[in-house]
């Protein structure tokens, strides 16, 4: 008997740390009633790509000037560079990038994207609104995040059990900005696309 128990805890240990491995990708949207489309999609990111393995994570948001950056969860640090640069910098994501987060809730309603029921969490800051439909049958470890308090992304992970973000709206005065994934793929990522040796120099 003490076996069959051994081994059921075991099983629900490992269940639990089946979290999210693979990559997401995701369109940006704009809408507005008072400014010109054409001029802000052209000043703003179209598409945005992300891998997840462990404590890490890779992006790429796409502009005219494509941004990259790597974010290593145990040193809290973030390597970011752009396409028409040979620099990369370095950003500790373990301070506040703002401080202006009023309230947040969440919603008592769900939505289905690509096929997952999502829950809405909602951040009410001075000057925005942020709108994040998040599934918890797509998880990431915040144990791991618990130290990237920039963009209260740890808070976030910490509200939402983990979940992962499939739409996001952020709602200004006079534009609203989505992005909705288009795409999940599940897949083991090699170590290597996170080019760990570029943060010997990222203190």
């Amino acid at each position: 008997m003490t076996t069959i128990i051994t081994i059921l805890i075991f099983l629900s240990s490992y269940l639990q740390n089946d979290y999210f491995e693979g990559g997401i990708l995701y369109d940006h949207e704009f809408t507005s009633s008072t400014l010109d489309l054409d001029s802000l999609k052209a000043a703003k990111s179209f598409r945005s790509a992300y891998i997840f393995k462990n404590k890490y994570y890779k992006g790429f948001t796409f502009t005219s000037d494509t941004l990259f950056f790597i974010y290593d969860g145990e040193s809290a640090r973030c390597l970011y560079s752009r396409s028409s640069q040979d620099d990369v910098y370095c950003y500790d994501y373990s301070v506040p990038d703002k401080d202006d987060l009023k309230s947040w809730r969440i919603l008592d309603e769900e939505r289905t994207i690509l096929g997952h029921r999502c829950k809405i969490l909602e951040f009410q800051y001075n000057d925005y609104l942020s709108k994040y439909y998040f599934t918890t049958e797509l998880k990431l470890d915040p144990r791991v995040y618990k130290t990237h308090i920039a963009y209260d992304y740890k808070k976030r992970l910490e509200l939402t059990d983990g979940g992962v973000t499939l739409l996001s709206e952020h709602i200004y005065g006079d534009y609203t900005m989505s992005i909705r994934a288009t795409k999940v793929s599940s897949f083991e990522v090699p170590m290597e696309e996170f080019q760990i040796e570029l943060f010997d120099g990222c203190k």
